[in-house]
């Protein structure tokens, strides 16, 4: 049952990111901003980066393969839930990338990682959406075949549906 339940969880939670996408980018930590010159006006030296912070390899972050393994799942999951007549029109209008970013952003953050999700708040992004529980549990389900198709091991699958769970409330039935 409790399995059932976080699946249901995180797939509301994937229905919900997909109102995400059209958003602004991704933020990608330790990428460093560039300056424009503008006509007349010399650009100011850009400072060097700062020293990421260490992860801590106990972390989910980590033990998810950093940015890049969720990034991976985050792409095998919307290339999943997009296809799937079931929801598909969901995604219709949706920029895959960005909602691949958006979703690794928020996965980053709430697992430990130095990423920082910067979307709209859940319930304002799904408003007017009207996504159902069926709708919940399919992207659910979409979102635990990523993950096993990732390797990434059952205790940290349990792990990330529980993060995504809370959301349910805010994404089902706005």
């Amino acid at each position: 049952m409790k399995r059932l339940i976080s699946l249901a969880l995180g797939a509301g939670l994937i229905a919900a990111l997909s109102a995400c996408a059209g958003q602004d980018k991704p933020s990608f930590p330790g990428e460093p901003v560039r300056a424009v010159p503008t006509r007349g006006n010399p650009v100011a030296p850009t400072p060097a980066p700062t020293a990421a912070k260490p992860v801590d390899p106990m972390s989910l972050y980590a033990r998810l393969g950093q940015r890049a393994g969720i990034e991976a799942v985050m792409t095998d999951f919307v290339t999943r839930a997009a296809r799937d007549r079931r929801i598909a029109k969901r995604f219709e209008k949706t920029d895959a990338k960005a909602l691949i970013g958006k979703l690794t952003d928020q996965v980053c953050q709430a697992t430990g990682g130095p990423c920082k999700y910067t979307g709209k708040d859940m319930k304002t992004a799904h408003a007017g959406m009207k996504i159902t529980n069926r709708e919940w549990n399919i992207t659910g389900q979409h979102l635990v075949a990523a993950m096993r198709a990732k390797k990434v091991p059952r205790k940290e699958q349990q792990e990330v549906m529980a993060l995504l769970t809370p959301m349910k409330p805010d994404i089902v039935g706005q």
